[in-house]
């Protein structure tokens, strides 16, 4: 992935990279950092606190880890901040990062010491008159989500932290795409009001269906090759295990946001539904204009640099339109995928288990529930700063 990241700044001058440490070494970050500023790339660092007692190895390699004892009732003062400052520090003297990404615990119930703990961190961060935007952490679950009772306790926490933004983060109720029509609701509902605060938003672990948050003002998303940097699980920054690699490679289609194994558009194509999958970019026109993709060589680096490619081209699209007029775009782009699946369908095309068709219903209901209940709100986005 080091390589394909060199590859991808090179083509898209206007993007950035956050660095992991989960699954790269403490010498491999460094250098990968000095290779990217060479780029002139954007370069964020993610310190991965989300589960403290971890036992990955990578994780625990790096300097700020030393010493902190999460078991003491002192760590959510004094223990917090001298973690942050170590955290800061690194991400400073040894990454030079463009933005600093402060620590931030994954949690999927509201505590004083998680409240306490995450401000502790936004103060140590304010207290040392950075140099450089700073975003706090904010890695919550979907029984928080869900709860607005709960979500609205974090939100009105966050908003106050003297930071830039904030790192969100959320933990999908079903692993990848959510049909969970309150819990997307919710989530557009926040991110919204974190706009309005005035804090820039980056959203991690970002997929398809991520796209929607262009309509709530969300600056920026990150999201990464494999299905576990698309939906964010905190299981795999605990225990060590040897299953990240997905070994299938699928494409993803941009048209239906959804991905089809090469196998099932090799049929497709015999068919005669060649034509209806795309657009074409310089990594998949080899797929899609041959006569049969499931003989074409394409594997995963190529199925990663075309997603990545075209997840990128979606996003600038939405944020090319203006911030307060993305709602009616990202209905029309949603309602436009429903129809391209009915279509795919009725020519007898199965759709398989990475199709958008089981979320299309909840996306658009809690899309035009947010835009009934938020639109003065969302009008009120153009005031912001770019």
């Amino acid at each position: 992935m080091l390589a394909l990241n060199i590859e991808f700044v090179e083509r898209n001058p206007n993007t950035g990279v956050i660095l992991s440490p989960r699954n790269c070494t403490r010498e491999q970050i460094e250098r990968h950092s000095v290779e990217l500023h060479e780029r002139n790339a954007v370069v964020l660092f993610d310190p991965q606190f989300y589960q403290p007692r971890t036992e990955r190895e990578n994780i625990l390699n790096y300097p700020y880890w030393e010493g902190i004892n999460f078991d003491t009732v002192e760590f959510a003062s004094a223990g917090a901040s001298e973690l942050c400052r170590g955290v800061i520090r690194y991400q400073v003297e040894q990454l030079n990062v463009t933005e600093i990404i402060l620590p931030g615990r994954y949690t999927n119930a509201v505590s004083e010491d998680w409240l306490n703990t995450h401000y502790v961190f936004a103060e140590t961060a304010n207290s040392l008159n950075l140099d450089r935007p700073v975003y706090s952490t904010v890695s919550i679950g979907p029984d928080i989500i869900r709860n607005r009772e709960m979500f609205d306790r974090v939100l009105n926490e966050v908003v106050t932290y003297p930071v830039d933004g904030v790192y969100f983060i959320a933990k999908s109720p079903r692993g990848f795409l959510v049909n969970d029509d309150v819990f997307i609701y919710n989530i557009l509902d926040g991110l919204l009001s974190l706009r309005l605060s005035g804090k820039k938003v980056l959203v991690g672990y970002s997929n398809q269906q991520c796209l929607i948050y262009a309509c709530a003002g969300v600056n920026a998303i990150a999201s990464g090759n494999y299905r576990n940097v698309r939906s964010f699980d905190p299981a795999t920054f605990d225990v060590q295990e040897n299953n990240d690699r997905q070994r299938a490679t699928w494409y993803y289609d941009a048209n239906t946001l959804s991905e089809f194994r090469l196998q099932a558009l090799g049929l497709a194509y015999q068919r005669g539904l060649a034509g209806r999958f795309g657009p074409l970019c310089e990594y998949c026109r080899p797929l899609l204009e041959s006569t049969n993709p499931a003989n074409v060589p394409w594997g995963e680096p190529q199925a990663f640099r075309h997603y990545l490619t075209e997840i990128k081209r979606q996003w600038q699209l939405l944020c090319d339109i203006p911030i307060s007029e993305r709602i009616d775009h990202v209905i029309n782009l949603v309602e436009n995928v429903e129809q391209q699946l009915v279509d795919l369908e009725e020519r007898g095309f199965r759709l398989g288990d990475r199709s958008f068709k089981p979320v299309i219903e909840p996306t658009l209901n809690a899309l035009l529930s947010f835009k009934l209940d938020r639109q003065e709100d969302i009008e009120q986005l153009a005031n912001l700063p770019e």
